[in-house]
Order: structure tokens, then sequence, then C-alpha cells
């Protein structure tokens, strides 16, 4: 019997690497995607990935860069020599290269700048805006019409455009003073009489924003009419650039990235997690973790405070960790909902009153619920009425305070432009917890005069 001996891909990779083999490269990456490819370089150490960027075509090479981490990209672009970065940044778009060139240090910035001297005014205009805005956002290469333009003409221009810019999707309608007066569709205009001049089927007026506008609402902005591009416009209605559908894309896979570490109680990687070392990580954790620690401290003062009670009624003991369970999965309940409606615009500070209302009556009938069952558990067990209504009252008014809060400091944090992660998750669980003991050992101090 004979036995196929099955070699991993990556090692296959790694032995073409190795003993230098372009011809076998090509052939094994070939039908591969740039954002498959990328994901090979995970595995491999930088030489090797040097190699692999110079043995295949420079478009495929110039894509596959795009898809690697900023910190991948700035690794790469400091190995290749000058000759070989210039040929690379040609190839790639001028708005996703001043991503690039935020989180690069002066010199290698300068370095970049310098090699891309045909984009560099383009590029050092994009820097001027906030990374986080549509300005940072935008590409400054599109394809705009005259109002007379007929559509025959139209196509003509936008098959001249197709390989120049990022995105042909759409025609942008320009006046005489270059002001953006309508857009066209590259739909309608195959669909309309060739002779037919633009103005007689354009839209008007046109959705757009302008260059500080908020990353989160150019992304609800093509959300809400279903755009694959955004045109971005200064205080004159003069063109600037366009937000393109797969930068929004790449805003919320950040967005919710951060909200998620925040709501865990870290900082975001810069970097794939299998890349950052033990020191980042670190870093990224440990200051959350010091908070938490002097906060959570709050709740050993209250236990011990409380201790005569704790050693007279030792059932109130068994209690405390339902009690403080449900607060903080309510208070977390809360924020998670709260920091989505905030993200995608269903909910804003204007609402705060209502949806404190709201919170307290949800927080009313989820507490009523699980009060009941509390206070009949602790019955059971304890055997005590008193601890029984005790334990009940409590978890309803910890409910009540948990699903509050977990929607007020969000709302707070939102307003003060804060991300309302950084208040959510451990930090408003822990916050609960001191105050959810405190109103627990309170009412068994009044309800049983202890």
């Amino acid at each position: 019997m004979f036995f196929t001996v099955y070699v991993p891909k990556d090692r296959q990779l790694k032995k073409i690497i190795n003993i230098g083999d372009v011809a076998g490269l090509r052939k094994f990456l070939k039908g591969k995607r740039p954002v498959d490819i990328a994901e090979l370089f995970i595995d491999l150490s930088l030489q090797e990935q040097i190699f692999i960027v110079k043995s295949i075509p420079l478009d495929v090479s110039a894509a596959v860069v795009q898809e690697l981490s900023y910190a991948q990209q700035a690794e790469i672009f400091q190995v290749l020599d000058d000759q070989a970065v210039r040929s690379l940044l040609l190839k790639i778009s001028a708005d996703d290269l001043v991503d690039l060139l935020a989180e690069l240090s002066v010199e290698e910035r300068e370095r970049l700048l310098r090699l891309s001297s045909e984009k560099q005014g383009e590029m050092r205009s994009l820097l001027d805006f906030p990374e986080d805005t549509a300005g940072g956002l935008m590409t400054t290469e599109f394809v705009t019409v005259k109002a007379t333009t007929t559509a025959e003409e139209a196509i003509e221009l936008v098959r001249y455009w197709a390989n120049r810019v990022e995105t042909v999707a759409y025609a942008y309608v320009t006046s005489e003073e270059d002001k953006l007066i309508g857009v066209v569709s590259l739909r309608q205009l195959v669909i309309s009489d060739p002779k037919a001049q633009v103005r007689e089927f354009m839209f008007a007026p046109v959705i757009k924003c302008f260059p500080e506008t908020h990353q989160e609402i150019v992304a609800q902005i093509l959300q809400k009419y279903d755009f694959v591009a955004l045109p971005v416009v200064d205080h004159e209605d003069k063109l600037l650039g366009l937000v393109t559908i797969d930068d929004v894309i790449d805003v919320i896979i950040e967005e919710a990235t951060e909200d998620l570490s925040r709501l865990s109680g870290t900082e975001p990687l810069d970097e794939p997690y299998l890349q950052s070392t033990v020191k980042k990580m670190v870093q990224k954790r440990v200051g959350w973790l010091l908070v938490l620690f002097v906060t959570a401290s709050f709740t050993s003062s209250i236990l011990k405070h409380f201790e005569d009670m704790l050693e007279a009624v030792v059932v109130l003991a068994f209690f405390i960790p339902l009690l403080i369970d449900t607060g903080g999965n309510t208070g977390s309940q809360s924020a998670a909902l709260l920091i989505r409606a905030l993200g995608v615009g269903e909910a804003s500070t204007k609402d705060l009153a209502r949806i404190i209302w709201r919170e307290v009556r949800v927080g009313i009938a989820m507490g009523s619920l699980l009060g009941i069952g509390s206070a009949i558990l602790a019955y059971v067990l304890g055997g005590n009425m008193l601890v029984g209504i005790t334990v009940g009252i409590a978890l309803l008014l910890v409910v009540i305070m948990a699903a509050v809060i977990g929607a007020f400091l969000p709302m707070v944090a939102y307003k003060l432009k804060m991300d309302p992660a950084v208040v959510a998750g451990p930090f408003i669980t822990t916050l609960v917890d001191s105050l959810g003991l405190l109103v627990y050992f309170s009412l068994a101090l009044w309800i049983m005069g202890m």
C-alpha cells in the first residue's frame, strides 16, 4: 500500500523561498488574490516577505502590500531600496499612503514623501486632515464631467480614467467654477440616450459632506443611501475628493475593534494579535487592569465596613455574588445597546431624558422578575423571611440602578467627545458592584433592624 505524504502549504512556500525559486513561487501563488497572499505573510519572516514582494509582478505586489497592517508595510518599506519603494508607491493610491504615513516616524514619513514625488503634494494636503475625518479618508482621484457633456462623451471619459482613479461608479458634474452641481451613475450613463446632455438626467442636489465630517457620520450617510462613494466638498461646494465604501468598511471594522477592546477593558492592538509582542500586549492591557484594581478595592472596603453584619447574619454573604453579577451584567447590556445606538445614529445626547426613563422602566420590569425569584431563593436557603425581602428588594434596586448607569455613562462620554466604550464593560461593572453592595447592606440595616 502506498501513502501520499502531505506537506502543509506554509512549509511548501518556505521551501520555495529558501531555495530562491522565483518561477516556483509564481506558480504557487498563481490564482490567489492579494488578500490571500497577504495572509500568508503572518507565518513568514521579514526577509521571506521581501522575497515575495520582489518576485511577483509589481501590480500584484502593490496590492498585497496594501492588504498588510501598517506595521508590516512600514517594515517592508524600511528594508526595500529606494527604487523598489518608488515603484510600489506609484501603484498605491494617495489616500492609502496617507493612512500609512500617519503611523510612521518623521524620518520614514519624509523618505516616503520624497520617493513618491508625483503624489507628494497630494499626500501632504491630505495629511492636513485628521485621520478620523472625511478629509483623512478621501481619495482625490475621481471622474468629473460638465453639465453639457453628452452621455456618449461621458462614457469615453470614464473609460479613459477607469484605470487611473479608485472608482468609476459615479461621474460628478461640476460647473464652470468647478462647483459640484450633480452626480450621475455609470448605469445611468449607459442606459441614457448617447446624445443627451448629462444635465438632463443627473441627480441633484448631491448628498455630500465636508472634510471635517467625522468618519462615523460618513459611514452612516453611505449606509443610509446605499452609496459606494460620497463626495467631499469645501465650503464653496468645490469637489475635493471621495470617500469610498472600502475605506468606510475599514472604519467600521476599526471602530468595532476599538469598542470590543474597550468593552473588555483593554486598548486595541495596532497590529494582528499573533504579531504583537508580549511587551506591547502588556502595555495595552495593564493600564485598565490597574484602574479596575483601584476601583475594585472600594468593594473590599465596603465589605470590610459591614464585617460585623456579615458575621451576625452569615446568610447575607451567600447572595453577594448573585447581586453584583446581575447588576454588572445589566449595566453591560445597557451600555452595549447605547454604544451601538450612538454609533449608528439611532440615539443622541438630546434623547438623554427619554433614554433614562426607558431604562428605568426596563430595569423595573427585569428587576421585579429577578427580585421575586431571588427573594424566594433567599427564603428557601436562609429560612428567614426578612432575608428574602432584603435580597429581593436589593436586586430590584440594583438592576434599575445598573440599567440607568449603563446608559447614562456612555451618553456622558459621547457628550464629552470621548469614546463611549471607554466607560463601558469592566468599568461599569466595577462601579455597579460597589454601589450594589452599599444598597444591599443599607437595606439589610433598615429592614432587619441591625
